[in-house]
């Protein structure tokens, strides 16, 4: 047995409409060109963020495969898109970590 591919990722987010127009204008699409969704959903009464916790178990991201890493780093960048730290290089893996709107964190490789 073996699996395909990532269907879907929920996101909870503190305001739906802003996290549409940032999922949408920062990586032009909901849906990936491979068919994985994003779900984005808002609750009432929301419960205040908590930025995650690295060393405690659980989800605290997920990866998104692109290429040339630097040019989104850059164009992203450019558009206001909060960054950890400028693309990093490990063992020739170029990655990098962005936030969005409520701390969530996204690397790229």
């Amino acid at each position: 047995m073996k699996i395909r591919s990532l269907s879907h990722v929920g996101i909870t987010v503190s305001n739906f409409e802003d996290a549409v127009d940032f999922y949408s204008r920062t990586f032009g699409f909901l849906r990936a060109p491979k068919g994985g969704v994003v779900e984005i959903f808002e609750f009432f009464p929301s419960v205040p963020s908590q930025h995650p916790v690295w060393n405690k178990p659980g989800p605290t991201h997920f990866t998104l495969d692109v290429k040339n890493v630097k040019q989104w780093y850059n164009v992203l960048k450019a558009k206001g898109i909060t960054f950890l730290c400028e693309p990093q290089n490990t063992d020739g893996t170029e990655w990098v970590f962005m936030k969005d709107p409520d701390g969530n964190l996204y690397p790229f490789k």
